[in-house]
């Protein structure tokens, strides 16, 4: 058997994608330094949004902007303005440190890095696809294992580097909480396994492409990369909205959307409002105005259970509502970490979805650092963004976990824990529920600190929740990891199954064999001849039944003989009889219609891999690399075939 190992085979083809890569320079820049391009980008995106004062907002027990933190900086404006224009209103106000990046936007524009990475990588290996040299390769004897291992290695170190250059990008940018409030390594891990996660999906891409070698197909595929890109973004954003710090209570209102965006939110069931101070709209002036004091009020409008919701009642039933059937107090809005893994479906949703996983990772690290005090650091990269989102809130306000809330205004209510990450239901009301119908499913007023009336509907949560185990940072990692694994596996296997141009197919269950993995043979007629010492007469490829059809047209008819040792064997035949078929099938280049040949006992429907390591073959065509010379395709070939 005339062949390197598999590690000498390996070493060549990594060798020879490094020669490639290293004469394509666009290419070859934008693997190296696409990072630190999307890094920027996240960083124009996702700069600080101070208050008016360009100061850091006070925040309450709950998380939110304090109430009266927000009143005295509305009096002051108005003090000194006279006027409330939209462009520095106090409700620019953000409402943690990291609001900037809550639509999802700078992660969204820090993954385009590692996906232009994914692009070129596809470009590449569909370059070998398309061009058959896949298949020349193969029908040398390289494992293919070896050629898909040796690519992945050549895209890891590109995107080491890569990676390595984003970070040190990060931790240069001035300007930016979040990129301040987390480990240098933590930056660099992030985008070095999205890089290897879409470059295996990349290669699973290419291979379903095969040799179809097509402009439109390409350009599909790569706009199909793009758009999975942004999902995650456009789900997160789709499912919520900036926060309100003139209402406290603006999460909960009717029209919000259900969830807090890439993090999570700190919310409450408190409403605040002036009782007697009011903006009104000045028609003469066109202006918003203050008129009067302020005296800040403040009431509790409750969340109810799934079973309460959109469940109208008349004044007597809303009175007899249970306690264990509502809650009252500080609770937090999920973000995309526990929205996306909220039931088994959504999970295998998304799971395919590498950005998924990268929104997951940053949503954690993000919230984490959206109260202050707070830096993410490998100690919270296994914790889940439930115990995050608490731990954040203790660090904040100098406590211990357990001493976070105090059970004021909780009114006894017990649908779940203080604290609690749920998700609100986000069905629709329709209009003549608030306007026509006098009853409504939440709460009668009747209860100490309940806003008497204040809404006709109640959100819920919804019925999955509180969640309490959602992805850490490091459970995102791992799902990276294992779609690198999978989707490599799985460019492998089509390759084979569907290799189109390059090289025959093996069965959709060959893999399962035993034989397929084992260097076993199959006994074949050992009838010698007169030099029993030499072998000479021995039977070594012996062909049954060997027939090819394409539809109607018998190609090869069903064809049976022996190749000797000691024997060279010639094949003549008019034009069509079938002889190059034959040469391509013993050559493992086409699949038999019926029959098989057994070469050294190895069958080619079986074993193809393992014949053509036997096999030395001339084929008509070139199939050269064009930016490789003579001598490095000599080394390559002579490399693959154990001469060098």
């Amino acid at each position: 058997m005339l062949s390197a190992s598999w590690f000498n085979q390996f070493r060549v083809c990594f060798v020879k994608n490094g020669n490639i890569l290293l004469r394509r320079p666009v290419h070859l820049i934008l693997l190296l330094l696409s990072s630190v391009i999307s890094v920027v980008f996240a960083w124009l995106a996702g700069r600080d949004s101070r208050g008016p004062k360009g100061q850091w907002p006070q925040f309450n027990e709950c998380g939110q902007v304090d109430a009266f933190y927000y009143q005295s900086i509305s009096s002051e404006y108005f003090m000194q303005n006279g006027t409330l224009t939209a462009e520095d209103s106090p409700r620019e106000i953000p409402i943690s440190l990291n609001e900037a990046w809550r639509s999802g936007l700078p992660v969204f524009l820090m993954s385009l890095g590692p996906l232009v990475t994914g692009i070129s990588s596809f470009l590449f290996i569909r370059d070998e696809l398309a061009s058959q040299r896949w298949g020349y390769l193969r029908s040398a004897g390289l494992a293919d294992s070896a050629h898909w291992l040796s690519w992945l290695a050549a895209f890891a170190i590109t995107g080491l580097i890569n990676s390595l250059a984003g970070a040190v990008t990060v931790a240069s940018l001035p300007g930016i909480h979040t990129f301040s409030s987390v480990n240098f390594g933590l930056v660099f891990a992030t985008l070095w396994i999205l890089n290897l996660a879409l470059v295996s999906a990349s290669f699973f891409l290419a291979a379903l492409c095969g040799t179809i070698n097509s402009t439109t197909l390409t350009v599909f595929v790569i706009l199909a990369m793009m758009i999975a890109s942004c999902a995650p973004l456009i789900s997160t954003s789709s499912k919520s909205r900036p926060h309100d710090p003139g209402d406290s209570n603006n999460i909960y209102d009717g029209g919000t959307a259900g969830i807090g965006g890439i993090f999570w939110l700190y919310g409450s069931t408190e409403k605040s409002y002036n009782s007697y101070g009011a903006w009104f709209y000045d028609e003469e002036t066109g202006e918003s105005k203050f008129m009067e004091e302020d005296d800040l009020q403040q009431c509790q409008v409750p969340i109810v259970s799934d079973d309460q919701d959109f469940f109208p009642m008349d004044a007597t039933e809303r009175g007899m509502i249970s306690k264990e059937n509502f809650f009252q107090g500080c609770f937090i809005l999920s973000g995309a970490s526990s929205y996306f893994s909220r039931s088994a479906t959504s999970l295998l949703f998304w799971f395919f979805m590498p950005e998924s996983h990268f929104f997951m990772a940053w949503g954690n690290i993000v919230g984490y650092t959206s109260l202050p005090n707070n830096v993410f650091s490998v100690s919270q990269v296994g914790k889940s963004p439930e115990v995050l989102a608490k731990e954040s809130m203790a660090n904040f306000r100098g406590v211990s976990v357990d001493e976070l809330y105090s059970p004021r205004n909780t009114n006894g209510t017990s649908l779940f824990e203080q604290g609690s990450t749920i998700v609100l239901d986000n069905r629709d009301i329709p209009y003549s529920y608030y306007h026509e119908d006098p009853r409504s499913n939440c709460p009668s007023g009747n209860l100490s600190d309940l806003c008497n009336d204040y809404s006709k509907h109640c959100r819920s949560p919804t019925s999955d929740y509180p969640s309490s185990d959602s992805p850490s940072v490091f459970d995102c990692f791992g799902f990276l990891a294992t779609l690198v694994a999978i989707y490599t596996v799985l460019a492998a296997y089509v390759a084979q199954v569907l290799p189109m141009r390059n090289g025959a197919a093996i069965k959709m269950y060959s893999p399962l064999l035993p034989r397929y993995w084992k260097n076993e043979s199959i006994d074949i007629d050992t009838a010698q001849g007169e030099d029993e010492e030499e072998g000479r007469g021995l039977i070594r490829v012996q062909a049954v039944d060997v027939e090819k059809s394409y539809g109607q047209v018998k190609a090869l008819k069903p064809f049976s003989f022996d190749l000797r040792v000691g024997e060279i064997t010639a094949l003549l035949g008019h034009n069509g009889a079938g002889k190059t078929t034959f040469a391509n099938i013993l050559s493992c280049e086409q699949n038999t219609t019926g029959g098989d040949i057994l070469v050294f006992g190895h069958s080619i429907v079986d074993q193809p891999h393992r014949v053509r390591k036997m096999m030395g073959l001339c084929k008509q065509d070139d199939y050269l690399w064009p930016t490789l010379n003579v001598r490095e395709h000599l080394e390559i070939f002579g490399s693959i075939r154990g001469i060098f």
